[in-house]
């Protein structure tokens, strides 16, 4: 009703109320152009509050938005690695939702162990420890397991982080990710702990991310998908399982023709012989040439090579 209602109901009353009516048929008309014009004065009033409530709105999410920037710059302006707990006490009442927005807009330097990425990991670990919504949760946990993973080799306390991280992505499922941005963060965290994960447990991981993918339950992207199997192969090779690597990618090779993405159809572009062997090069541990005799004259070729 708002404005609208307000005034019509006086126009309505006076329409009724005020004069006489003894020419019904004559006063009648003007009455009823009376009421469009106020309708039409009303819905005007109505428009400019809701675009004055809009831009009230755009200018709390400007301000809201600053605080969060203003935050995430002084954080990242440390010279010195922070702790969690002072992290926490500077981002204590900012939005989770606008504070992880500005995060995944904040460049910082992977590969180094300097204060600027240390600190932007301590604030990825605040979004994970409010653990709502969903979106900012999976995001941080992405972020952070491929951050810890990068240096997990460098000392105790990264390896233990990445451990911790790598535990509580394995454990996600798809009720996680009730909504299509964090599905689609499911499904990215997903395919890389089927590349990461140790070979005994990233056989089954493997197997239950190919289920959920029969199951439509959540929508992965088509090259990692249709990469599966080559990489069960991989896992079983590691697991020393010769035979059963060699059955999946024959198989996966007999319908070359309808695999889609260039870089799958690359990887078994020399055949499957070929790729059983060169990755049974790379794991001479458990297949040393003197023990199989078909890798002493083996040699690699790069496929693009063959391409050109």
């Amino acid at each position: 009703e708002g404005v609208m209602g307000a005034v019509l109901t006086v126009v309505v009353v006076c329409a009724a109320g005020c004069g006489k009516r003894e020419q019904a048929s004559v006063d009648e008309a003007p009455a009823s152009n009376v009421v469009a014009e106020v309708e039409t004065f009303a819905r005007g009033l109505e428009a400019r509050a809701a675009e004055a409530g809009r831009a009230r709105e755009g200018v709390e999410e400007f301000a809201r938005r600053a605080e969060v920037e203003t935050a995430v710059a002084e954080i990242l302006g440390a010279e010195k690695v922070l702790t969690l707990a002072d992290v926490s006490n500077r981002l204590a009442s900012l939005d989770t939702e606008e504070l992880t927005r500005v995060l995944v807009q904040t460049a910082y330097p992977r590969e180094q162990r300097v204060p600027r990425g240390e600190n932007i990991m301590l604030m990825y670990e605040e979004v994970l420890r409010r653990g709502r919504p969903p979106w900012t949760r999976l995001m941080a946990i992405s972020v952070l397991h491929d951050y810890y993973r990068y240096h997990h080799g460098e000392d105790a306390a990264m390896q233990a982080a990445y451990e911790r991280v790598r535990e509580i992505a394995r454990r996600l499922t798809p009720a996680d990710a009730p909504d299509k941005a964090s599905q689609h963060t499911f499904a990215n965290i997903a395919v890389v702990l089927c590349l990461t994960l140790d070979p005994p447990e990233r056989l089954g991981y493997i197997d239950y991310v190919e289920e959920l993918a029969r199951q439509g339950v959540i929508e992965f992207p088509e090259q990692p998908l249709e990469m599966m199997p080559l990489q069960r192969a991989i896992t079983l090779l590691e697991l020393g399982r010769l035979e059963e690597a060699r059955a999946v990618v024959n198989e996966m090779y007999a319908r070359f023709d309808s695999i889609k993405d260039p870089m799958n159809r690359l990887e078994l572009e020399l055949g499957p012989d070929y790729f059983i062997k060169s990755h049974m090069l790379s794991l001479s541990h458990l297949y040393p040439p003197e023990k199989y005799p078909e890798l002493k004259d083996f040699k690699l070729v790069n496929p693009w090579d063959k391409k050109q």
